[in-house]
């Protein structure tokens, strides 16, 4: 059996398979050669298939990936794809990448993800995966590249677009943390500082394509909030470090109230769901008031306070 695996290996370089795909076509538009074409690629599945099952078997998911994806790819090549076939694909492949992350071998699984996601672009469990690695190794340019292929594969995740908001957000602080450290006229700090709102901008960007999907969406919704009122108070700092006759001191304050009047919609659609989080309550509380609004500062205080007591 393994010999004849290596036998259909042959057909999996990509010069070879566009050759084959090519002859394939031709063929298939011939009654004479169709049958005989489909004969071909039928024994090579069914060649591929028991590989599979028998590698699945015995825990090689390495192997039972190759076998089921090359005999998709082959019955893709006259329009036969059958979903059984690339679901037993996929299953080997997450298969193997956990195997992959268990012994550690985090490179290993990332060459993998690189190779399964060209043969299965429109898959997005194989690309978070990625997305999970790559963080886990700190790579967030190359999580952003499986993000990326998985939000194409799947536009409709809400909690994809939330996750990485809230990476972005993370990276962000944790960016400007850095930054507050360094002085304006060091060495790079124009670009941290531009790579910093540039990660801001993303968080902001995915969080509200969450709610786009679900205006609802209960961690998108808080997460949004917590970036406008991190953003303002960030932002009110700044301009509490200038001086009054700044010409630029009023125009931050102002974009600094602005961010907290942006936090108050995302973080009311929270509470309308959860009503009793003190926490979430405190936060409304706070952009109200900064946000200059007196009545709802009071009301939001009073459930704060309230929610606090039970």
């Amino acid at each position: 059996l393994s010999s004849q695996f290596e036998d259909l290996e042959k057909y999996q370089s990509e010069e070879t398979m566009e050759k084959i795909e090519k002859s394939f076509k031709k063929a298939m538009e011939s009654r004479r050669y169709k049958r005989d074409v489909e004969d071909f690629v039928n024994q090579r599945v069914s060649m591929a298939s028991t590989m599979g099952q028998s590698s699945f078997q015995n825990k090689d998911f390495k192997t039972a990936f190759s076998a089921f994806a090359s005999a998709y790819e082959l019955q893709n090549m006259i329009d036969q794809g059958e979903e059984g076939i690339k679901s037993n694909a996929i299953v080997s492949a997450r298969n193997y990448i956990d195997t992959l992350k268990k012994q550690e071998k985090n490179e290993e699984a990332i060459e993998f993800i690189e190779t399964a996601s060209e043969m299965f672009p429109k898959n997005s469990d194989i690309a978070i995966q990625g997305v999970n690695i790559s963080l886990d190794m700190g790579d967030l340019e190359k999580a952003e590249k499986f993000f990326n292929a998985a939000a194409e594969a799947d536009p409709e995740n809400k909690a994809l677009f939330s996750t990485m908001g809230s990476i972005y957000l993370s990276s962000a602080d944790k960016g400007y943390a850095e930054l507050q450290k360094m002085k304006i006229t060091d060495e790079g700090y124009p670009e941290k500082a531009e790579e910093v709102e540039k990660l801001y901008t993303k968080a902001e960007n995915n969080l509200k394509q969450a709610l786009e999907i679900d205006p609802k969406y209960l961690d998108a919704s808080y997460n949004l909030g917590v970036l406008y009122l991190g953003r303002g108070q960030k932002i009110e700092q700044r301009a509490k470090q200038m001086d009054y006759n700044d010409p630029s001191y009023e125009r931050t304050m102002k974009k600094s109230e602005q961010m907290y009047k942006n936090a108050i919609a995302p973080l009311e659609t929270y509470i309308e769901q959860d009503p009793n989080n003190a926490g979430v309550l405190q936060v409304l509380f706070q952009v109200h008031r900064r946000a200059g609004n007196t009545d709802k500062a009071i009301e939001y205080k009073k459930r704060y306070e309230e929610a606090k007591a039970q």
